[in-house]
């Protein structure tokens, strides 16, 4: 999936990324491959809001999602300079950090809540890893710009907000069924995004439990097919 970002947010990628292509003399660079097999790896980069619990379940509209970016998932932009640009700042945040895009969408009938809602007041925000540990965001960047439409009487606000978590900060390691949630709390209510694990890292273990019993059943077939020759021998 391509994604367009406003030059503003880009602005403040690259600044933010600045600070983070140097390592100083008495720090130690994790070498390549470590913990490549722990690294948690999403089952897909796109995430629809969810009901937590609390007293306003339409704070945020279901229309709501949030994107895990990638650094693949490069930027789309006029011009071929402008492109690898962008591609090249994305790729250097999503080396230092977790970055995820959210599009927020709020048709709560209190207007004043609604367009505070996607901008984020009043609302705190954490990473939950698959061990369940909270983090709060290293940076939030919102998007300047705010959609506003209508629905019958209900009018309907939206934001972009583009969320980065520090990786050294913020290790995410895969722990058996664990998933990665970004989790909004606000108003005595909770929503959350939610990352499910590639099947792979979660059904690794029933495959070699399922392996052992096909080979304990291939073994019992073979015996009782011995026996069979065995006692056909001495008809």
């Amino acid at each position: 999936m391509k994604q367009r970002y406003p030059i503003s947010l880009l602005a403040m990628l690259t600044l933010l990324c600045a600070g983070c292509q140097t390592t100083g003399p008495n720090e130690q660079t994790t070498a390549p491959g470590d913990t490549k097999s722990m690294t948690y790896v999403p089952a897909g980069q796109v995430a629809r809001l969810q009901m937590g619990d609390g007293q306003y379940p339409t704070l945020f509209s279901a229309a709501s999602t949030a994107i895990w970016v990638q650094p693949v998932m490069g930027p789309v932009a006029s011009d071929g300079e402008a492109a690898t640009q962008s591609t090249d700042t994305t790729s250097a945040m999503t080396q230092h950090f977790h970055v995820f895009e959210c599009s927020l969408e709020s048709m709560f009938s209190d207007r004043s809540i609604a367009y505070d809602a996607v901008g984020l007041r009043g609302v705190q925000i954490h990473l939950e890893t698959p061990g369940g540990k909270r983090f709060p965001p290293t940076q939030t960047m919102m998007g300047r710009d705010l959609a506003e439409s209508a629905q019958g009487a209900l009018k309907i606000y939206g934001r972009t907000v583009l969320l980065a978590f520090a990786k050294d900060a913020v290790p995410l390691t895969s722990q058996g069924s664990g998933t990665v949630r970004l989790v909004l709390e606000g108003h005595n209510t909770t929503f959350y995004f939610e990352w499910l694990p590639q099947p792979q890292m979660v059904s690794i273990k029933q495959e070699k439990r399922q392996e052992r019993v096909g080979n304990v059943k291939q073994g019992v077939k073979r015996s009782l097919e011995k026996g069979k020759n065995v006692s056909h021998r001495f008809d």
